[in-house]
């Protein structure tokens, strides 16, 4: 099995199918990214539950090989692919730029795509509209007249993420691009799930967030919010092989374009790394993930720094580490590598936003630090303790084993879409033949 195609879960069919609308910004797969790994994952729930999915993606230039395309069309009654031309985007940000929409809706914003979705709803009765990210709310934000109920997985609060990441950068092209993003996405998103039956949210404080922008634009607090957090490939970062860690290795992974995780990595080589040098001079920081920005590579070669850039599969690296690292600053929802480590059955340590949302307990299941001399203690004295590393490795994935399969938090998003579609999954269904558009 392809490490960017998912595995087969542990589910059995439905008794009652369901027929889904799918919208999404970009293609599932190959899965090089967080959302991508949580809509694959899902179209896979879907298809193994017996539900039948009609996808709507938008082409994002990730040129999926023949085996991915295969998967996708196999787990799906129907893909369409909208070719997302420079006309589109240009014409997109204008809109957003006119109606007031944040610059990322106004991105992925394609007329052509929203035709395709309401056309297909003049031919289809579909029992849920599932559109994820806001970046693809407008597909679907105006199907007023349709039966279906409509679920926005907004999943981080951007509005939490973009103001996090003002507060911790300090100039540059990025902070003016947030600054003029951030009173738009505070707009947007404080008044987007009036227009959806259910929104999908990670966790308390991305509600919170929204909840606390939507009071300030005399809103009524959210009361449609399903907090449904993302899972982890339990099977493939698996715990067994523990012989293969190395004493004095250190290891952080993440997708190394983004900004959240650049500014981590490199405030952990500067901050950080230093004082571990200092106690440990063998040590060594393994730095992994696609697309490592220009500030990350110079890291190479220098104070025991190797940047590996992108792998085939991460866990082959997670699972050298005898210490993972989580220094995340600023973000919102939640950190999926720090659930890859936890099912690797790592000891890590990490900061409290890099734990945000996940619920594990700290000293308990892993070692969480505020500053850098904090965490660079807590990396030396677990270099010093094997004792110590395997009790937090076997804590955090029993943790994960406990809360955090892809399976069972899936479940419960989909006995969510049941209630607010007024269906009993225990019996049989029938549809009205209209159209829904």
């Amino acid at each position: 099995m392809s490490a960017h195609i998912p595995p087969v879960l542990n589910v059995t069919p439905s008794d009652v199918p369901l027929r889904f609308l799918f919208v999404y910004s970009r293609m599932p797969l190959p899965m090089k990214r967080a959302d991508q790994m949580t809509v694959s994952y899902f179209l896979q729930f879907l298809h193994q539950r017996g539900h039948k999915v009609d996808l709507f993606v938008l082409d994002s230039n990730e040129n999926p090989g023949v085996e991915e395309v295969r998967w996708l069309k196999d787990r799906c009654s129907s893909v369409t692919v909208t070719k997302h031309r420079l006309i589109d985007i240009a014409r997109g940000l204008i809109k957003a730029l006119l109606k007031g929409w944040p610059l990322q809706v106004g991105y992925f914003y394609n007329q052509r795509q929203i035709d395709a979705v309401r056309e297909a709803c003049s031919r289809q009765v579909y029992d849920v509209g599932y559109s994820y990210y806001i970046r693809s709310a407008e597909c679907t934000r105006n199907l007023r007249t349709s039966p279906a109920v409509r679920f926005l997985a907004m999943q981080l609060s951007q509005t939490l993420n973009i103001r996090r990441m003002l507060e911790t950068f300090g100039s540059g092209r990025d902070r003016l691009i947030y600054s003029f993003e951030y009173p738009r996405i505070c707009r947007y998103e404080s008044q987007v799930p009036d227009d959806f039956d259910r929104v999908v949210l990670i966790g308390a404080s991305d509600l919170k967030e929204i909840d606390k922008w939507r009071v300030h634009f005399k809103l009524p607090q959210i009361s449609n919010a399903v907090l449904v957090p993302h899972g982890v490939d339990l099977k493939r970062f698996s715990s067994v092989d523990t012989d293969r860690a190395e004493p004095k290795t250190i290891v952080f992974s993440g997708v190394l374009r983004t900004n959240t995780n650049v500014h981590a990595i490199c405030w952990f080589a500067k901050n950080v790394w230093p004082l571990v040098l200092n106690e440990e001079p063998d040590a060594k920081l393994l730095i992994v993930g696609r697309a490592p920005r220009s500030e990350v590579t110079a890291l190479h070669g220098r104070n025991n720094i190797d940047v590996i850039g992108e792998v085939p599969d991460p866990a082959e690296y997670i699972a050298r580490a005898a210490v993972c690292v989580n220094p995340v600053l600023a973000g919102a929802g939640m950190q999926n590598k720090l659930l890859e480590f936890m099912a690797s059955g790592k000891p890590i340590v990490a900061t409290p936003v890099a734990i945000e949302g996940i619920g594990c307990a700290a000293d308990k299941d892993l070692l969480v630090c505020e500053n850098a001399t904090e965490f660079a203690k807590a990396v030396v004295y677990l270099l010093r303790s094997p004792q110590r590393r395997e009790e937090l490795g076997a804590a955090a994935r029993a943790f994960v084993e406990r809360r955090w399969s892809w399976e069972n938090l899936f479940y419960e998003l989909e006995k969510e879409m049941y209630q607010a579609a007024k269906i009993d999954p225990m019996r049989e269904i029938s549809r009205s033949p209209d159209p829904i558009c």
